[in-house]
């Protein structure tokens, strides 16, 4: 990040200069993968709004002032893939605690036991995405795709393997996001319905920058998957807390937007860092940019950064008088499993906490039941609640 500017400030600039391409331009280009440095046609925000440095309402009202939401339709469903991704899981959080090959779930590492080759993967176009990702924490979404597509049904490595490459390795690495679309690709999302990877297809959408001479596998059948469970209720967090509360954040929100500050004025806020609890060896890209961005929030709230020990919020909320502990709602993932031993440590201390959540999800995740289309159809209505129409 730039010395003179705050990672909000970058990722405001970098809103206000795509917002205008967000119509047409968006449409025609957003699959083309120029490679490192030459992501122009599509907005680059995931690492911000994955942590809500700059949030999906903040998105949607910039670009809304530029097209309307029919000529923005492809990148308004875009970020609206986001929230459907996030309300799935949170419906069928098995999707993510049975991620490992073992089908274990443990606290602080959902990939423990895993290990995947960080060397050659014996195609070219694979090893110079391997390289893009682990030297910039980012891949077009374009070559994620391809990527998973070929590392499943041509190299025929686990998925769960590649996921977890992706968490380790993504500065936007979101447990939906990323678990899901790998599911998706697989074909144990939309159960039976996968993407095959094809050359011509790569070649024309990297404009012949990346051509695939070795075999390609563009016949595979989808893998194998079980019907999904019944979805489960989503906790229901309409009522806001009172104010003056201890506010928490924690690397899912940190309320770039000041949304929950305005709301609850709290006493004091704190801000929790989980990045290093994502997977087993996160890379230290990810780890200093997340952290960078807690610092920033943390003094941008007039607070302070702490550990993930539960004991440390008890400890602040003792030193800050404050009637009541507030944590806005972790979604399915890391910061969902702090959360609960938060929750048993505050419960064990006689600490009353609150979860809200933000109205964005209130209005998007209840929808994401089965398929994306339920929430795209409601996406009208729901940019009208909002305001943003």
């Amino acid at each position: 990040m730039d010395n003179l500017m705050t990672a909000r400030d970058e990722a405001l600039a970098r809103l206000e200069q795509f917002a205008p391409m967000a119509g047409r331009h968006y449409a025609a280009r957003r699959n083309d993968d120029l490679g490192p440095g030459h992501h122009d046609h599509v907005s680059c925000l995931s690492r911000y709004v994955r942590h809500r440095v700059v949030t999906e309402t903040e998105i949607l009202s910039e670009v809304l002032k530029h097209h309307s939401p029919e000529a923005a339709e492809k990148f308004i469903a875009e970020v609206f893939w986001r929230g459907y991704f996030k309300g799935w899981l949170e419906m069928r959080p098995f999707a993510w605690n049975n991620l490992t090959l073992h089908g274990e779930w443990t606290k602080t590492d959902v990939f423990d036991g895993l290990r995947v080759q960080q060397g050659s993967l014996g195609m070219a176009c694979m090893d110079d995405w391997q390289a893009e990702l682990l030297e910039t924490g980012y891949l077009h979404n374009h070559a994620r795709m391809w990527f998973a597509s070929i590392w499943i049904f041509t190299l025929g490595l686990p998925w769960q393997a590649g996921a977890r490459l992706f968490m380790e390795h993504l500065k936007d690495g979101d447990p939906a996001s990323n678990s899901l679309s790998w599911r998706w690709v697989a074909g144990i999302h939309t159960i039976g319905k996968h993407y095959l990877a094809r050359a011509e297809n790569i070649m024309r959408c990297t404009a012949g920058r990346v051509v695939v001479r070795e075999y390609l596998n563009e016949g595979a059948d989808a893998l194998p998957c079980a019907d999904h469970p019944a979805p489960r209720r989503i906790q229901n967090h309409t009522a806001m807390p009172k104010k003056g509360g201890l506010l928490v954040l924690h690397d899912d929100d940190l309320d770039g937007d000041h949304y929950w500050q305005k709301l609850l004025a709290p006493k004091k806020t704190m801000v929790v860092n989980l990045a290093p609890h994502r997977a087993k060896k996160m890379s230290e890209h990810v780890t200093n940019f997340v952290g960078a961005l807690c610092d920033e929030a943390a003094t941008s709230h007039g607070g302070q950064q702490l550990g993930p020990n539960p004991d440390e919020v008890v400890l602040a909320f003792k030193e800050t008088g404050a009637s009541h502990v507030v944590v806005p709602h972790a979604p399915v993932g890391p910061a969902s499993t702090w959360l609960e031993g938060l929750k048993t440590s505050l419960k064990a201390h006689g600490i009353a906490h609150e979860q809200p959540m933000r109205r964005y999800d209130e209005l998007v995740w209840p929808h994401a039941k089965k398929g994306f289309f339920p929430v795209k159809k409601q996406i009208p209505s729901i940019l009208e609640e909002l305001g943003l129409v």
